[in-house]
């Protein structure tokens, strides 16, 4: 796995719990795997110490974009849905009043916001290399 819940942690993000954190981040692996032709390589998340500034500077971006990931796709998990499976945004009890906010949750939003994630953590030859 390209990163643990200690990384994650240590990195400043919280919103998954420990025990959710390994699907989540499976989750998010697999969308980076799919986007980068898996190029990415746990030598590459981890680089050695020795390893010029560069190479971890981008290792921390990637593992930030790990984490972004693993982060929208819990919150999105733990979205409270109505009836319809749209997202509550607002809810009265007395006269039953259920607002839903579809344009937030939807599967095409969560995933133009996973595309924006990986465009803006992984640099341009991890996600175009002999593709253009």
């Amino acid at each position: 796995m390209y990163i643990v819940y200690e990384d994650y942690t240590k990195l400043g993000y919280n919103a998954a719990p420990k025990e959710a954190f390994a699907r989540f981040a499976a989750k998010a692996e697999a969308v980076v795997r799919k986007y980068t032709f898996d190029r990415i390589t746990d030598a590459d998340m981890h680089p050695e110490e020795s390893a010029d500034a560069e190479k971890r500077r981008i290792a921390e971006m990637n593992q930030r974009g790990l984490c972004e990931l693993a982060e929208l796709f819990y919150l999105q998990d733990q979205r409270v849905t109505g009836e319809s499976g749209a997202a509550i945004k607002s809810f009265s009890n007395e006269g039953y009043s259920e607002t839903l906010d579809t344009a937030e949750h939807d599967e095409a939003t969560i995933q133009h916001k996973a595309v924006n994630i990986v465009l803006t953590y992984y640099t341009a030859t991890q996600l175009y290399r002999g593709v253009l």
